[in-house]
């Protein structure tokens, strides 16, 4: 692989040769390919913007003696080291360019095309600086990176088992982390851990009824750590089965909708709100000053009802957030779910495009609510109003 580097005394771009390349005298980056960082050498992190800029503020601080460029979102990170000093530390990096080898050339003292790599060379790295216009250039304002990054998990998990002995599969959308030096930080560098076992986060995971606290950790560049804890719970309900929306044992003209997405019943009607169906209920937006549109299932029977697995229609079109409401009359319209005093209308289905979310329903008193009928009003959406959905829970007459 060629070694490509930046002339910083006149700050040139430059092709090279397999060791290095000279421009003329001044200083030199060099680098050795890219997709590479120097790890756990970092003096400060600034955003820069582009390779060249990063490259002068290397150059103007007294301490850098290399940089990795990330140049997906522009992140200069400095470093007091380099790789002929720390070659373990020079790691592979996805986006990343990492410029070392920062020389003062001297053409009198070496050939023509080689780097001098003798510790007079490095030492000038420090001492010979440009200036402007006859007054010296002073180097930035230190900044040390001491803020962790911000991780965020996902909302709280929730599914139900019929036996309390065995375990049931539980999948999460993965936790995100940004840092204000580093950027976005990769889902690969995120760390979750059950009772200090590793789990995979987005992957299959097989818990017990109860509560859970996975607890999600991410380090920047500078060994800041973040962290978060999200819950998991599985609830026991011996009794607990899909009440029909995927099967079909709920009939399609129980199932109604205030409006089909462009009137078109065929592809976009209530019928078709069946958890991993082929299409989905979507619904028009509503304009300024409508009420928004809602979906209702009759159940049949009064049923118990712990909980709803949610879906969109993909990953671009689905519901974030809605509203439910129920009756276990059918002459009565049905009433906002509210638990004490406090509506409770919000539930965060963020992912539902991708993954089905269990959603928890439950009473002041109780673990569940008691319908007849329910209704789904979204509240928020991405793109379009899209939903498919399942119906979790045991018809009341059979309760334990």
């Amino acid at each position: 692989m060629g070694v490509w580097g930046f002339c910083t005394g006149l700050i040139l771009l430059v092709s090279c040769a397999p060791r290095a390349c000279i421009g003329g005298s001044g200083n030199l980056f060099v680098t050795h390919g890219a997709d590479r960082a120097l790890i756990g050498h970092t003096l400060l992190s600034r955003p820069a913007g582009s390779l060249v800029a990063c490259a002068v503020q290397c150059h103007r601080h007294d301490r850098c003696l290399s940089f990795n460029f990330y140049h997906h979102h522009g992140t200069c990170q400095m470093n007091d080291a380099r790789m002929e000093e720390f070659p373990a530390s020079l790691q592979a990096a996805v986006g990343v360019l990492y410029f070392g080898g920062l020389e003062t050339l001297e053409s009198d003292a070496q050939q023509p095309g080689i780097l001098d790599e003798s510790s007079t060379a490095r030492q000038n790295v420090v001492t010979n600086r440009p200036t402007g216009r006859g007054f010296p250039v002073p180097p930035p304002p230190i900044h040390i990176d001491t803020l962790a990054p911000k991780v965020i998990c996902p909302d709280p998990v929730w599914s139900y088992t019929r036996s309390s002995q065995t375990p049931v599969q539980v999948v999460w959308a993965p936790p995100t982390a940004w840092d204000n030096a580093d950027g976005q930080i990769p889902p690969t560098q995120i760390t979750c851990t059950i009772n200090g076992t590793s789990v995979v986060s987005g992957s299959s995971v097989f818990l017990y009824s109860g509560v859970t606290t996975p607890r999600c950790v991410a380090s920047d560049m500078a060994g800041n750590e973040g962290s978060c804890n999200f819950s998991v719970t599985i609830k026991y309900c011996s009794g607990c089965r899909a009440l029909g929306m995927e099967s079909g044992e709920i009939p399609d003209n129980n199932i109604t909708a205030t409006s089909s997405l462009m009137s078109d019943v065929a592809n976009y009607g209530p019928q078709l709100a069946r958890l991993n169906g082929p299409k989905s209920w979507c619904a028009n937006s509503p304009q300024s000053g409508e009420s928004l549109p809602w979906i209702q299932v009759n159940l049949q029977q009064n049923v118990n009802i712990y909980g709803l697995i949610i879906q969109g229609r993909n990953a671009n079109m689905f519901v974030s957030t809605f509203l439910v409401a129920y009756s276990d009359n059918s002459r009565q319209t049905p009433s906002p779910l509210r638990k004490e005093s406090q509506s409770i209308r919000r539930f965060d289905s963020a992912e539902s495009g991708q993954i089905a979310v269990h959603v928890p329903l439950q009473s002041a008193s109780r673990d569940y609510i008691t319908a007849l009928t329910l209704r789904l009003q979204p509240a928020n959406w991405k793109a379009k109003i899209c939903m498919r959905f399942e119906v979790i829970g045991v018809p009341a007459d059979q309760e334990p």
